[in-house]
């Protein structure tokens, strides 16, 4: 009989764990009804079958057979499909029966995703630049994997939007619990196999601490203020040169001194303010400190 035609993609791309579809496209004679599918691992050397028989409705000269992949793995990569067609299933047996047409291959290529990991940060002031290896450290990428970056978990996944490199490289600022921005993994390939992973970076805001000159205090009526101009700080332990111990702790930004007699002896004394937040977890900023000379 006249043989019918058989058009198959040549190769067919899916990302790992994925389902795609391989048809055969079928035209010319209505006899070949019967079709099977079979595939090879060892680049056609060997063929079994994959699937059941199918059996076409009688009549049609141009119709598709269609081979559902479910859960592509990577074993499955470089396997190669084909399709044989008869005019009598029992032929399917022996695929190279003069009874029977056989398509061309189909090359399945099954692609990795990235493996992502990321690391929350935590640093002082520093701006932090989101390319950097350090912040995807004991990830995986196929040769062919793109990182981009992102404010929203919907534009990550969608690919939408991306953070500039300009900007990715230079994060200055963040809300004080932390901003969560989303990088995404992403292949070249067709169809693309992209991952998305959130990174939580919290940029501590630096401390400043800064006295108010104080002009020569008369001996005579020698209690006077001492101030400080704070930023980021939320507690100050003042004390006199003359004394480790604190002359006052807490919130308060002034502090209000009488000398001793042994201070007015002496001519002068220095006012030492030191902030006291917590500076011992990673990323805090240290604490800072200021003094003034105050003369009698």
């Amino acid at each position: 009989p006249c043989m019918p035609g058989a058009t198959i993609t040549k190769k067919v791309s899916v990302c790992e764990n994925n389902n795609t579809t391989l048809t055969v496209d079928v035209t010319g004679n209505a006899d070949y009804r019967f079709s099977q599918w079979q595939k090879s691992s060892d680049k056609g050397l060997t063929w079994i079958d994959t699937g059941a028989v199918i059996t076409q409705t009688s009549g049609l000269s141009t119709y598709s057979v269609n081979l559902n992949l479910t859960n592509a793995s990577l074993s499955e990569d470089s396997t190669l499909f084909r399709l044989i067609l008869s005019t009598n299933p029992s032929y399917l047996a022996t695929p190279s029966s003069a009874c029977n047409a056989i398509s061309d291959t189909s090359l399945l290529i099954v692609n990795k995703y990235p493996i992502l990991v990321t690391s929350d940060t935590i640093v002082c002031s520093t701006p932090i630049d989101l390319t950097l290896p350090t912040y995807t450290k004991g990830s995986t990428f196929p040769e062919n994997t793109v990182l981009s970056y992102y404010t929203t978990l919907a534009n990550a996944t969608a690919g939408t939007n991306a953070i500039s490199t300009a900007n990715a490289k230079a994060i200055t600022n963040t809300a004080p619990a932390g901003t969560t921005y989303f990088i995404r993994a992403a292949t070249t390939t067709s169809p693309t196999c992209a991952v998305v992973e959130p990174i939580t970076l919290t940029i501590n805001p630096i401390r400043t601490l800064q006295l108010a000159p104080q002009l020569p205090v008369c001996k005579d009526s020698a209690v006077f203020t001492s101030t400080a101009t704070i930023q980021n700080i939320s507690g100050i332990s003042w004390r006199k040169s003359t004394s480790a111990s604190a002359l006052q702790t807490g919130a308060g930004t002034s502090l209000l001194v009488t000398p001793t007699i042994a201070d007015l002896a002496n001519d002068s004394i220095w006012i030492i303010a030191t902030s006291t937040d917590n500076a011992t977890t990673i990323g805090a900023c240290p604490n800072v400190k200021d003094s003034i000379k105050v003369k009698f």
